[in-house]
């Protein structure tokens, strides 16, 4: 049974689907990365606002939160965009894979078919030969 081009698209198709896998996995990490950074920045920017608003805080404590909003804001802005880039990114990588998937189930079932087609003709070649063998000669 020489099934040679299905079993290398067949293996070409395995191979497609474990890189989408494991650029699935590598995306999804990388979300959860950028959703902690979102988290992170949010909370030093609410723990910074909160010190600078305690009542025995001066002027001074006061100004240097002035003086770092911006940029505490401007890190938090810069998260979120990376964190919606590392979204996106996750959401094209499991598209990748489930086409991926679609492709290699549908050389699968093509594979089988073959397979199960080359194995009726091996049996009905068997069958004849047999048949052949009981045939009572003339």
């Amino acid at each position: 049974m020489n099934l040679g081009p299905l079993e290398t698209l067949m293996s070409l198709r395995k191979r497609e689907l474990e890189k989408t896998e494991r650029d699935l996995a590598m995306a999804v990490a990388v979300e959860k990365m950028a959703s902690d950074a979102v988290k992170d920045a949010e909370q030093r920017y609410l723990e910074e606002r909160e010190f600078a608003s305690r009542p025995e805080c001066d002027d001074f404590v006061v100004s240097a939160f002035a003086q770092w909003m911006p940029q505490g804001r401007a890190t938090i802005r810069a998260a979120r965009q990376n964190e919606q880039r590392a979204a996106a990114d996750r959401a094209l990588a499991q598209t990748a894979m489930s086409m991926a998937r679609a492709a290699h189930r549908a050389v699968e079932i093509v594979y089988d078919e073959r397979r199960a087609e080359v194995r009726r003709a091996e049996l009905r070649k068997e069958q004849q030969q047999i048949d052949e063998l009981w045939r009572p000669s003339a």
